[in-house]
């Protein structure tokens, strides 16, 4: 019974990661023959019951929210592997080092700290060689951030979602170079960031940048620069071959890049406000709102374009969300090099496609400029 309550537990996170992206309600409770999930938009209610024997049944008054829901069920019982993935594993200890050299980058970090929803303490000068030490803590999660005064910006914590959130704020500010991009999805271990130092040369990020281009085409020059980055810094790990005991870190940058690309694209075609996910509790969660007056104006374009809008909550949930637990001190295990390499290419693809669509639709960017 335990290996089957786990699967069920499994497919349970299914749908609470799912609600958890969009900012959902959701409540699970564990009866004797099924888990229960009610869940609520705020508008709406729906049920979802997943029984021990790894069945699932939507449950309650047909609505949007229940149309949601069975929807994901569907996509789920079509590739369950997509959607539960490999291994569930805890995270590692990790640190990573940026190099700050100048003085405002150093001050504008330090003032953004308060901007990660956390509890932050920050100490000046606690030692003649230290500018600043900055304690942070969330939940049941603490990363200490260190910036000394030769320039170096040492964090120092756990490779969960608030070290993730520390190292966007600084990358995002300060924009770094490719290799310590890069060094920071590997710095759970000290031998995977010999091996890259040992690999990287300038000459490695070109190629990487070129294959990027090539795979996913004029949309290289409309993302943000940190996004580049972030597909390059996942093209440039599966070109080094870095003998990884699981391969989740070659992912991992091209899925946060794949967010920040839909967060544009979506703010571009008028669906969502400029700076909404910039706002506190964003979501996407009018993307799958068939009454949303902005989402219509959107179908009404072109009769492809809810089919395509459906494809991008879709790419969210197998893309992004491929990476999220709603425990945030998880990830999910790539067993393989290659099954990294195919994951990334999806991600390159899906990018590309989605992209020439609305830009077709919406000339988000110009083909002449190239």
């Amino acid at each position: 019974m335990s290996k089957t309550v786990s699967n069920t537990d499994r497919i349970a996170k299914v749908f609470t990661d799912y609600c958890v992206s969009k900012n959902y309600q959701v409540k699970q409770t564990s009866e004797e023959k099924d888990l229960r999930l009610d869940i609520s938009n705020y508008y709406y209610r729906t049920i979802v019951i997943i029984y021990y024997t790894g069945t699932v049944l939507i449950q309650g008054k047909q609505n949007s929210l229940k149309t949601e829901m069975e929807n994901l069920k569907s996509r789920y019982e079509d590739n369950p592997q997509s959607f539960l993935g490999g291994e569930i594993t805890e995270i590692k200890p990790c640190a990573t080092r940026y190099d700050i050299m100048l003085v405002e980058l150093r001050t504008k970090i330090k003032e953004s700290l308060n901007t990660l929803e956390a509890t932050v303490k920050i100490t000046d000068n606690p030692n003649s060689a230290i500018e600043y030490r900055a304690k942070i803590a969330r939940n049941n999660f603490s990363i200490t951030l260190t910036q000394y005064n030769n320039g170096t910006l040492l964090l120092q914590g756990k490779m969960d979602k608030l070290f993730e959130d520390c190292c966007n704020l600084i990358e995002r500010i300060a924009n770094p170079s490719e290799k310590d991009v890069i060094a920071r999805f590997i710095s759970s271990d000290e031998k995977n960031l010999e091996f890259f130092a040992a690999k990287y040369t300038p000459q490695l990020i070109d190629i990487a940048e070129d294959n990027v281009k090539k795979k996913i085409g004029i949309v290289y020059n409309y993302l943000e620069t940190y996004d580049r980055k972030w597909f390059v810094a996942s093209e440039c790990l599966c070109l080094t071959k870095i003998p990884l005991p699981e391969f989740s870190p070659l992912v991992m940058p091209a899925s946060k890049a794949f967010e920040g690309f839909v967060k544009k694209l979506l703010v571009g075609i008028g669906l969502f406000e400029a700076g909404y996910f910039n706002t506190k509790n964003a979501n996407f969660s009018s993307l799958n709102d068939r009454s949303n007056p902005k989402r219509k104006a959107i179908c009404e374009k072109e009769k492809h374009a809810d089919t395509m809008l459906t494809r991008i909550s879709v790419c969210l949930d197998t893309n992004r969300n491929f990476m999220m637990h709603s425990d945030e001190s998880k990830i999910t295990k790539v067993d393989s090099q290659e099954k990294s390499e195919d994951i990334v290419n999806k991600i390159f693809n899906d990018t590309k496609e989605i992209f020439d669509y609305f830009n077709d639709l919406y000339s988000l960017f110009p083909r002449n400029k190239e």
